[in-house]
């Protein structure tokens, strides 16, 4: 019998895809234009709350000759078009209407507005769209309205990066003066991921024999899932649910199993979407916010308005998986916060001080109280802090992750089963970070080379440990300085499987892991850069 498991896969480490047109622009408006046509007669003719063009703007202005049809995921193709400027916005370089095409037919459609002139619109709608963010290049500001004409998100974006944003989110209740269901809509405006105002938009209603999704897919069957007889290894399937999550599975032949390895979760469908109930209590998240739950971590697309999550020990057990999380982490305003009172504190007395970070119940981050030191080399960690899920430390002396703080990290992952993550501050305003990957091979680690302890001196490696790490940096120079360290203390540790990765924060916040791949040249050993994948 083929098992099912449910192994939920981040649609943000989707491989980046070009633009794919399905055939010559011509032949794709002859095609669909017919389609189109029929799907925006369903339009409200006539303006409704809320709204700020109507159907007949859209039929009036599309300019069919421009479509261009681009590959949004296996199943789902996004037929994009010049249109004309419906939202009357002064400052608008080029408006877009996007139609979500599945299997031949129109399921849904947003219009997009971008205010600055740029080379590629439609490829970054659907980096958007999509959750590619890092693919992202454009600067400027953005707005997306519903096919029904209300208004869903603006953005500010620089090279890509949401710098404030408002979005739409929606609150349903039952009224009291009849059967009705009736949806609240407030716009939510946020600055750098801090929300400044929240302000009410306007209200729809329905009979409750509708569902309340608005125009769209509502009444569909979706495209259930039909698993082939013989599969081959790694062969993938995708499936959509009438409620709109996207699932996508990939046969594992060693087990004979389907796993889902991409799940994608309309914000409306929340509610219904039981297994993932812990982000109904996040009711207006900030772009790319990361909810941790007790088995799968979320991330938001605010383009979007989705969710899209992995199992932790998936996105830990990959290079991009781990930069993206840790990345996450690092532009939050609570680390950040914790960061500064950190430097704030060491440069008043040269001493190592320590904050926890933590999770509520909500999933954002926290932070404990600081700890202070009493010396250049000792400072305690807080082990009881609600939800604690890291530490960050600085080292006054402007040393690299020491021993000590690779031993101790153990320790804690095995104390706290989410305590996975040290911070480490330098006094040069480099900031480094240690994760535990695999916590069974990290204590396999550290039972098969224990720590060598002296006296109240911190913990150092054993001798077979440190001279490997010592014949690195005296091979080579480049090794001698602090990076340098690092990264010959990250070979030993993948050499030998210690379940422990080691980053390194780039000049654009983001956290690199440090990987090297050893050659042989001449008869010399060579370490170079290892690609995240």
């Amino acid at each position: 019998m083929v098992k099912i498991v449910a192994v939920l896969f981040f649609s943000i480490f989707l491989s980046c895809q070009t633009e794919e047109d399905l055939e010559v622009p011509n032949a794709i408006a002859e095609t669909y234009k017919s389609d189109i046509q029929h799907y925006l007669s369903s339009i409200p003719t006539n303006q409704q709350e809320g709204t700020l063009f109507t159907g007949n703007d859209l039929k009036n202005t599309i300019d069919y000759q421009s479509i261009a049809a681009i590959k949004l995921n296996d199943i789902q193709t996004l037929l994009i078009a010049n249109l004309g400027n419906v939202t009357n916005n002064d400052k608008a370089k080029t408006t877009k209407i996007v139609f979500y095409l599945q299997k031949k037919r129109i399921t849904n459609a947003k219009i997009v507005t971008f205010e600055n002139a740029f080379s590629d619109y439609n490829s970054t709608i659907k980096y958007m769209l999509n959750n590619e963010n890092e693919a992202i290049t454009y600067s400027g500001k953005v707005t997306i309205h519903s096919v029904e004409g209300r208004f869903e998100f603006s953005g500010d974006l620089d090279q890509g990066r949401l710098k404030a944003h408002s979005r739409a989110f929606r609150k349903k209740d039952l009224t009291n003066k009849s059967d009705k269901y009736c949806t609240y809509w407030y716009r939510v405006d946020s600055i750098n991921g801090q929300v400044v105002a929240i302000t009410f938009l306007f209200k729809t209603c329905e009979t409750d024999t509708q569902d309340g999704s608005g125009h769209g897919d509502g009444t569909s069957t979706g495209d259930w899932a039909i698993f082939p007889a013989t599969p081959i290894d790694k062969q993938k399937l995708t499936h959509i649910e009438p409620s709109g999550i996207i699932t996508i599975y990939q046969y594992k032949a060693n087990g004979d199993r389907w796993d889902i390895i991409n799940v994608t979760i309309p914000e409306n469908a929340v509610i219904i979407y039981t297994p993932h109930s812990q982000l109904q209590s996040v009711p207006m998240p900030q772009h790319q916010q990361v909810v941790v739950g007790s088995q799968f971590i979320y991330q938001y697309n605010s383009y979007a308005g989705t969710w899209v999550g992995q199992p932790k020990e998936i996105i830990i057990d990959t290079c991009a998986g781990i930069k993206k999380l840790i990345s996450s982490i690092a532009v939050d305003t609570e680390f950040t916060t914790a960061v500064s009172s950190i430097k704030a504190a060491a440069s008043a007395d040269g001493f190592e001080h320590s904050i926890t970070l933590g999770k509520d119940s909500n999933g954002k981050i926290t932070q404990a109280p600081m700890n202070n030191g009493t010396s250049q080399y000792l400072v305690k960690v807080n082990t009881t802090w609600a939800g604690a899920f890291a530490a960050i430390h600085n080292h006054p002396n402007g040393t690299p992750m020491s021993a000590g703080d690779i031993y101790a990290a153990v320790k804690l992952n095995t104390l706290r089963p989410d305590f996975t993550t040290t911070f480490l501050v330098l006094p040069d305003g480099s900031m480094y970070a240690l994760v535990v990957t695999d916590l069974e091979a990290a204590k396999a680690f550290v039972t098969n080379y224990p720590a060598d302890v002296i006296g109240n001196n911190s913990p150092e490696f054993p001798n077979f440990i440190f001279d490997q790490i010592e014949a690195i940096q005296t091979s080579d120079m480049t090794y001698t300085s602090i990076e340098g360290k690092t990264k010959a203390i990250s070979i030993i540790l993948d050499k030998y499987n210690s379940g422990i990765t080691l980053l390194k924060q780039d000049s654009n916040g983001n956290f690199n892991p440090i990987k090297m791949e050893e050659t042989v040249q001449n008869g010399n050993t060579i370490y170079t850069p290892k690609p995240c994948n």
